[in-house]
């Protein structure tokens, strides 16, 4: 993507709402998450290549137990 061009994806199957805690943006890209709708953007110190990771679980709290 160009710097300040934009792509929105939305998640047919429902299920992006779930994952609420952004664990990885190594692309360096804008979010904007919006229940399942996705919109990323390109900036100037975006990356040509990288990786979106969602977890339904805070960073923080992977690994542990719940009762």
């Amino acid at each position: 993507m160009n710097v300040d061009a934009s792509i929105t994806l939305t998640d047919t199957n429902n299920v992006l709402s779930k994952y609420g805690n952004l664990l990885d943006n190594s692309a360096n890209l804008q979010i904007e998450k919006n229940g399942n709708t996705l919109k990323l953007t390109a900036t100037a110190s975006s990356k040509e290549s990288g990786e979106l990771q969602y977890s339904m679980v805070p960073k923080d709290q992977v690994g542990q137990s719940f009762i």
